[in-house]
Parts: C-alpha cells; sequence; structure tokens
C-alpha cells in the first residue's frame, strides 16, 4: 500500500511549564489522565463540527492525534474533492480544527493540574499514519 502525503489541517500543541511538573507535587496518573483524553475531545468535537456540514455532503473526515509526553499532533483531513464540490473552502477544516483546539484548551485550564498550551494551526500536506509522522518540508 502507497501512502502519500495528504492535504489536511495540522495542529501541535505543547504545554508550557511542564518539565518541572513533577516537582510541583503533581500526580503522574492526574497528569497522564489529563493528556489522554485528548483523543476523545478530539474525536467528539470532530464528530461534532463535521456532522454541522454534512447537509453539504462533505465526505467523510479522518482525525488523528499523537502525543509524545507534552507535545500533542493533531491531523485533520477529509474529501477535498467534495470540498471542492460543494464550492467550500479547505478554511473549513482549519475551522473544525480551531474549534478542537478551543475545546483542549478549556480542558487543559480546568481542574488540577491547569495547565497552558502553545502551538500552531496550519493547512498543508502531510501524513499521520500509525505511529508515523512527517510534516511537508520536514
Amino acid at each position: 500500500m502507497k501512502v502519500e502525503m495528504e492535504d489536511g489541517a495540522f495542529a501541535v500543541l505543547d504545554c508550557l511549564g511542564f518539565k518541572g511538573i513533577w516537582e510541583r507535587g503533581y500526580e503522574p496518573l492526574d497528569v497522564i489522565g489529563k493528556l489522554s483524553k485528548i483523543e476523545k475531545i478530539v474525536r467528539d468535537e470532530s464528530v461534532k463540527q463535521m456532522s454541522c456540514y454534512n447537509a453539504m455532503n462533505l465526505g467523510d473526515s479522518d482525525v488523528q492525534v499523537k502525543l509524545l509526553s507534552d507535545t500533542v499532533a493533531i491531523s485533520l483531513k477529509g474529501d477535498l474533492q467534495a470540498l471542492a464540490a460543494a464550492e467550500v473552502t479547505k478554511g473549513i477544516l482549519v475551522g473544525v480544527m480551531c474549534e478542537m483546539v478551543t475545546k483542549i484548551i478549556d480542558h487543559f485550564l480546568l481542574g488540577q493540574p491547569n495547565l497552558i498550551l502553545r502551538g500552531c494551526i496550519t493547512f498543508g500536506k502531510h501524513i499521520c499514519k500509525d505511529n508515523f509522522l512527517r510534516v511537508y518540508g520536514s
């Protein structure tokens, strides 16, 4: 099976102040639990947001979440031919990604440990397959 880079929305988020989190007395299971909930937030929010566009027949979307310690990578790909046929922009995928990231930020600010995130959202070619991640140009 040939795997190629595909266009989609992509976000990378990183927790600020994570380096000394264990010395500040936070329980590892609480921290891991908070990070682990990201995937559920992303899946729930992507279904919710993309269902708003179902009437436009935008096709299926594919969302992937990868965690490496306190760094989160999120890929959201959609059927770009269906987007073009519906005469809507790729910005819909970026908008959905923004909504997902907003929910993640809310989750990280509520309850202990509350953590602040930094990162970016972009659109472009990338591969996010199994445990492999590559962004165009990297």
